[in-house]
């Protein structure tokens, strides 16, 4: 993948799929797919001040995001997680909650223009 993009970093996954256009866009789909799920279980969670599913979330966000190459995003999750082990102030984790949004709307975006590349 050739193109430079400032939130996301796919040559991890047309590596791993071999440059397979197919591979790729099965990829991307499924993390299109998953993450706004997750998302929605922290809001979820952190309304109810769960900090177990919350640091759930963040785990699997990290990977996630780690997976398509977004490492101010993993980074987001991975400050989560830390916070979670230490069972802190739900009210902490809002503002880097905000901020994963934020930013995993634009990597949304971001992967739909790495998508019609693609084609």
């Amino acid at each position: 993948m050739s193109a430079r993009y400032e939130y996301i970093d796919l040559d991890n996954i047309s590596e791993i799929a071999d440059g397979e256009r197919e591979f790729i866009e099965e990829i991307v789909n499924n993390y299109l797919r998953t993450y706004p799920g997750y998302l929605d279980e922290m809001d979820s969670a952190l309304q109810s001040g769960n900090h177990e599913k919350i640091f759930f979330c963040a785990h699997k966000l990290k990977g996630s995001f780690s997976f398509i190459g977004s490492a101010k995003l993993a980074s987001l999750a991975e400050q989560i997680e830390d916070r979670c082990k230490d069972k802190g102030d739900i009210s902490g984790f809002l503002p880097l909650f905000s901020e994963m949004k934020t930013l995993a709307e634009k990597a949304k975006s971001e992967l739909g223009l790495a998508l019609a590349a693609l084609e």
